[in-house]
């Protein structure tokens, strides 16, 4: 730099040389990644160029913006990557809101991701810092017409892989609300047209079908009278099927369509069909092995699921796509689903098998023909089954409208390798029967085929009738896993079952071997308002990911899994067997329960006086590890059901009544009571422990009851034997109780016997005995449990 240059223009240049050593390291990053071509401050696409021509970071909307590298797809042509760099850590972000484009990295990118996502969707970049090990990195993604939102890890760059999966994620999630506004919105118009819920998914299958046939396409259009329109849907509906085995069956469930008085109104018909086209065709077209007619129908079934009778229960997309992973599903597997509703479970398989077959045309061709079979025996069921296999490229059919217990000609082959299902629960004609289905698809495997069945948990506790099944099950097969799933994972169909996986190793006798037994209890969905149960947050992918490899592994993990040899008369569900995590023992767990408690106390008795100090100044520390079990009936007195009076009403926290008694239950609300009183006088006095017993929410919850209670049938009552309870040491046990949650539901209870036989881990004395005083002095050197003295 020549002698005569300013200091303010040293220091501009010793910045600017700075930011070289970081655009350096950004570049040699993205450098190898395949398909990504990355340009600098300017991009040959004319549209990006024409968006950064007044995207100038000085605000004044004349100049040309320059951001540090602008990065462009070649399977995304709708997206595009800013990336903005600073040399200075400290020039990362400024302060909320980021306002500061020119001097910072955050603001930079996002001053450029909304200029640019007038067309594109974005994927932004802040990275500062001079070191590679140490850089700062922020990645937003701006969808088109949307908002900025924080997407990734902050604190590295990635790689391709990762950025490619959130891309196409934000960019699917985006697709997918478009698609779902549009579903709730034609099952409204629907409705109003007087088309019941489950003819809806039928009418709609019957316009995807007839828009496959290009003559349909083109003249459709064209018709004026409705009457005519309809005629010319059913036959290119027909002539779309016409190489189905069984059309007959399908053209009788779609003859309705004739009989519905709003489709031959004008333009009704012609309106529906447009909207279709370009709603769910053109999405189904663009978005390969998108289950369309499965969503279509739980989505119509939501708000009167008139098949709940039948104990149809519509698989989850991404639980068949576990299902299929579970399996082992590969270019080389033939799958059947014998009882393929919708055909779930056998888009999901055709998917991975052509996935597999990594762009081999003649090995899709003859997947799609040969490798991909279905039985389904109700009507409707079977129709959207076939127009779901059509619209996605399986021009021959292998579904049988048939009874999968009766011979046909699946029966015959012999290179069946792949068995998935979900069969109906509680059917009338099946009632307690599930299993029957289970066994019969293993018929249709070859040895050593694997068969994966969803089940109610019910099959995997010890009456009578699930003893012997599971008897002639190991007996002719080997039990592979069991995978316990979440307990509202049928919420979208719904129906409040629990439920399990059964994976299952045909014509091989379990002998001796173990069970991998898993509790699978969080797939990441949440329930929301209007669309039902989501992947809101993208965990399913990492989550899936750790489950399928954790099976194949046979891993054992606290919490989690176990291996475990198993005999017919013992119950089969990891609930039962795998090791409690004490892991998330600490004293913010505690001080929760503590508070909880207080909270609860300060609304009963408004004269508590609450004291944030610790009975004892000490840290404590909780060294579970070294802590021994202890059966419950061992350490407690005879635990009992809870009882009250004759009293038939029951009050609200809203009621005035002065006589009224906190009426104890099964719920996770203000300390098991869920706010309900009684006029009766209290059946017990403090100082118990009260556990839920039953129901999917209550049960398993723990609390201590320092003041005179009512209780109902549905909690158990504990006490200490050879010690006075209190709070102190209720406390402390409440918080070790409450761990067992997992293990129990509405499915699986915990009853008076199996508490009894359950076991704790608690502290010792250095002589073998619990460790009361340990459990109290802990409880004590928390915050605020000087307020339990009183």
């Amino acid at each position: 730099m020549p002698k005569s240059v300013s200091p303010l223009c040293h220091i501009y240049y010793k910045r600017k040389m700075n930011e070289r050593i970081t655009e350096d390291i950004i570049r040699t990053h993205f450098k190898s990644f395949k398909g990504w071509h990355v340009e600098e401050q300017s991009s040959q696409n004319q549209a990006i160029a024409d968006l950064l021509k007044s995207a100038t970071k000085k605000g004044t909307g004349k100049n040309l913006g320059r951001p540090e590298f602008v990065i462009t797809f070649n399977d995304l042509k709708e997206t595009i990557c800013v990336i903005e760099a600073k040399a200075d850590t400290k020039k990362h972000e400024s302060q909320s809101p980021p306002d500061d484009p020119i001097n910072f990295a955050v603001d930079g990118v996002l001053h450029y991701a909304q200029k640019l996502s007038a067309e594109f969707n974005v994927l932004a970049i802040a990275v500062s810092g001079k070191n590679k090990e140490n850089i700062k990195v922020s990645h937003y993604f701006h969808l088109k017409g949307g908002e900025n939102k924080e997407v990734l890890p902050a604190g590295k760059l990635l790689d391709q892989e990762s950025y490619e999966q959130a891309i196409l994620a934000e960019v699917k999630q985006q697709d997918l609300d478009k698609i779902f506004d549009y579903y709730r919105a034609l099952n409204n118009k629907l409705h109003d047209y007087k088309i019941k819920e489950d003819a809806r998914a039928l009418l709609v299958s019957c316009i995807l079908i007839a828009l496959r046939v290009q003559k349909f396409q083109d003249d459709y259009p064209k018709y004026k009278q409705p009457k005519d329109l309809l005629e010319f849907l059913l036959e290119s509906a027909k002539e779309g099927f016409k190489d189905v085995r069984e059309i007959s069956v399908i053209e009788d469930n779609f003859v309705f369509i004739k009989n519905e008085k709003k489709l031959v109104e004008e333009n009704i018909l012609l309106n529906l069909i447009d909207e279709v086209k370009n709603q769910i065709h053109e999405y189904v077209r663009t978005h390969k092995f998108y289950d369309a007619l499965s969503e279509l129908y739980i989505e119509f079934l939501r708000y009167s699921n008139s098949d709940k009778s039948l104990g149809i229960v519509l698989t989850p997309r991404h639980i068949a796509d576990l299902a299929v992973e579970l399996a082992s599903v590969n270019k080389k597997s033939v799958a059947i689903d014998t009882c393929c509703g919708t055909g779930t479970f056998l888009v999901s398989a055709m998917k991975k098998m052509i996935e597999d077959a990594s762009g081999d045309a003649k090995l899709e061709e003859d997947i799609k023909k040969n490798s991909v079979l279905g039985i389904e025996y109700a009507a409707h069921l079977y129709s959207l089954a076939c127009s779901n296999m059509f619209i996605h490229g399986d021009g021959k059919s292998n579904i049988l409208h048939d009874d999968c217990f009766e011979d046909n000609e699946h029966k015959d082959r012999a290179d069946i390798t792949v068995g998935l299902l979900n069969p109906p629960f509680d059917s009338k004609d099946s009632k307690d029967e599930e299993f029957k289905y289970l066994l019969e698809n293993l018929k249709y495997l070859q040895p050593k085929g694997i068969c994966v069945c969803v089940l109610p948990k019910k099959c995997t506790l010890t009456t009578p009738k699930m003893v012997e099944y599971r008897k002639q099950l190991i007996r002719e097969h080997t039990i592979l896993a069991i995978l316990s799933l979440p307990l509202d994972l049928f919420h979208n169909s719904k129906v409040s079952v629990a439920t399990t996986i059964f994976v299952v190793q045909a014509h091989q006798p379990q002998d001796t071997r173990k069970i991998w037994l898993s509790f699978c209890d969080d797939d990441g969905f949440e329930i929301t308002k209007n669309k039902g149960r989501e992947d809101m947050s993208g965990k399913w992918p990492s989550i899936k990911k750790r489950w399928v490899e954790s099976f194949h592994d046979r891993r054992e993990t606290d919490g989690f899994s176990v291996m475990k040899k198993l005999e017919p008369q013992e119950e089969f569900c990891a609930e039962a067997y795998i090791a409690t995590d004490y892991s998330s023992l600490n004293q913010n767990y505690f001080e929760r329960i503590l508070k909880l408690h207080l909270a609860y106390r300060l609304i009963e008795d408004k004269s508590l006086k609450v004291n944030a100090n610790p009975v004892i100044d000490k840290t404590i520390k909780l060294d579970w590890e070294k802590w021994e079990e202890r059966k419950y009936e061992d350490i407690f007195e005879k635990i009992e059901r809870g009882k009250f009076g004759s009293s038939p009403d029951l009050l609200d926290k809203e009621s005035n009544v002065e006589e009224r008694t906190i009426l104890i239950g099964a719920s996770q609300n203000h300390n098991g009571s869920n706010y309900e009183y009684v006029i009766d006088p209290p059946a017990y006095d403090g100082n118990y422990i009260t556990v839920g017993n039953g129901g999917n929410t209550g049960c398993g919850q723990a609390f201590y009851q320092s003041v005179p209670f009512n209780a109902k049938s549905t909690v158990n009552l504990l006490r200490l034997k050879n010690k006075r309870t209190n709070a102190f040491n209720a406390l402390f046990l409440v918080g070790l109780i409450r761990l067992e949650r997992f293990r129990y539901n509405f499915g699986r209870g915990w009853g008076l016997e199996s508490m009894a036989n359950s076991k704790i881990r608690l502290p010792v004395t250095s002589d073998g005995e619990v460790d009361y005083d340990f459990m109290e002095n802990y409880i004590k050197s928390l915050s605020y449990s000087k307020s339990l003295e009183v």
